[in-house]
């Protein structure tokens, strides 16, 4: 298999290129207009429309204020997703080969997958070597409080819906199954496929004893954390709009007084299987009859099928500092403006592949690195199988103000996205960031296109030995 050796070699690559990289009389804020290059010139940004900052106005408030990453930053966060994260998506769990552990056969097996979290995370206290599926979902109903809230959150959603609207969906030809060829639904629950669940850490809990047991009195406050995600099993979309973690809401504690289950991907994990199963609390009557009318193919029998379908998670609600610095440093590379650009499939998108400097460093960052876990820890066979992520897209959500009309593919029809803005009272204001991460299922083609991409850029330096950061494309 090609991707053991390439890939063993790559590593070593890696390290040598990241070590004489370190960047000389670089900084992270430099003037909004000026492309900080190599070598010391500049380049005045070029406008996506024509005008110069023509477009600047769709962009968010105090969007062209905010600093675009430097060298220094790109690197920290570039080699974390490149040596962690993207490792922890795309290491197979399967048992050795015939080559043994490591061995040609599988040259990526349960064993260095368990050993690469092991090297951060320590042992698996669940047993499972850092895999969950059906069969070890915890309760984690004794410690959270989950709500469906699509209602109370359509004004949120809304300038969302036209991505999801355009997003392609599964290979097979129309009218033949579950997963044939098609556009994402941007209709709402209860009408359509797109549901709101927020989990809350509003319950007090017991404090770890000894081996890891909880059960003591209820006497840890609760940190009150929140998950806000929106999912669509029928398409197989998860949106992501807030994240605040317990370290989040209530600051420094000792691990023992944190609750158990404390990860947006041990949550929405819960939630996920839920959705799939024939009986949920807050589906009217049986979610059967609901997916129903949402897709003629969830038939009954489908639903544990559909597990593994997951073709797109997308990250809104972007409010970390060092994405947004990230961001427009691709952003900035590529087209040499930081505007953020609409999303349109049949137009050139700012799309980054797997093994690009940019999808490395954006992996690793605040609100995607959640997806690296939810991916990796989830990759059996009672689970989602092993999903690798294929690209980055950066985008925006569309202005929903003016009439309540966003365009979208499907916005004549009830609970689409004309529907959201209108009920959500409409917003001119311009939208922020949104990362639009293509799921695919494992393949090795990936793992070749990967390596070549990462050693195109982590050889390509300058003469004083640091890298150039030049967006190129060694995918095909």
């Amino acid at each position: 298999m090609i991707f053991n050796t390439t890939f063993t070699s790559l590593c070593a690559l890696a390290l040598a290129a990241l070590t004489q990289a370190a960047p000389t009389n670089l900084t992270s804020n430099f003037p909004e207009n000026i492309s900080e290059t190599g070598h010391g010139a500049v380049l005045l940004e070029r406008s996506v429309d024509g005008l110069m900052g023509g477009i600047s106005k769709r962009n968010p408030p105090g969007w062209e204020a905010h600093p675009t990453a430097g060298d220094a930053m790109l690197s920290r966060y570039e080699k974390r997703g490149r040596e962690w994260f993207n490792p922890m998506i795309y290491l197979k769990i399967t048992a050795p080969g015939a080559g043994g552990v490591g061995g040609p056969s599988n040259p990526a097996n349960m064993k260095s997958f368990n050993q690469h979290m092991e090297s951060e995370l320590g042992r698996d206290t669940e047993i499972e070597y850092w895999q969950r599926g059906r069969r070890t979902t915890p309760p984690v109903s004794q410690e959270w409080t989950e709500t469906e809230t699509s209602n109370a959150h359509m004004a949120e959603i809304a300038p969302i819906l036209p991505i999801l609207a355009k997003l392609p969906i599964g290979q097979n030809p129309p009218q033949t199954a579950w997963d044939h060829d098609r556009m994402a639904s941007d209709k709402i629950f209860p009408t359509g496929a797109n549901v709101c669940l927020q989990v809350d850490q509003n319950k007090n809990f017991a404090a770890e004893g000894r081996g890891g047991s909880r059960s003591g009195p209820l006497t840890v406050p609760a940190t009150g954390a929140r998950y806000r995600t929106w999912m669509n099993i029928i398409d197989g979309v998860i949106t992501i709009s807030e994240q605040r973690s317990p370290q989040d809401a209530a600051g420094l504690r000792p691990s023992q007084n944190m609750p158990k289950y404390r990860t947006w991907s041990d949550l929405v994990w819960q939630s996920w299987v839920r959705l799939h199963t024939i009986e949920h609390s807050f589906l009217p009557g049986t979610p059967m009859g609901m997916w129903s009318k949402v897709e003629k193919f969830a038939k009954k029998d489908n639903l544990k099928q559909m597990i593994p379908w997951l073709n797109w998670i997308l990250v809104d609600g972007i409010n970390d500092a060092d994405t947004k610095s990230i961001i427009k440093r691709c952003l900035r590379t590529r087209t040499g403006s930081t505007n953020l650009p609409p999303y349109d499939p049949e137009q050139e998108q700012e799309t980054f592949v797997i093994g690009h400097w940019c999808f490395n460093a954006l992996l690793a960052t605040k609100e995607s690195s959640s997806i690296a876990f939810f991916l990796g820890m989830h990759k059996g066979p009672d689970a989602l199988g092993h999903k690798i992520l294929r690209s980055v897209t950066i985008t925006r959500g569309q202005p929903t103000g003016g009439g309540g009309s966003t365009q979208a593919g499907s916005s004549s029809q009830a609970g689409s996205s004309s529907q959201a803005a209108t009920q959500a009272g409409g917003s001119t204001q311009a939208q922020g960031p949104v990362l639009a991460w293509a799921v695919i299922d494992y393949q090795d083609g990936a793992m070749a296109k990967m390596t070549r991409q990462q050693v195109a850029y982590l050889t390509d330096k300058h003469p004083n030995g640091s890298l150039k950061w030049d967006d190129v494309d060694m995918s095909t």
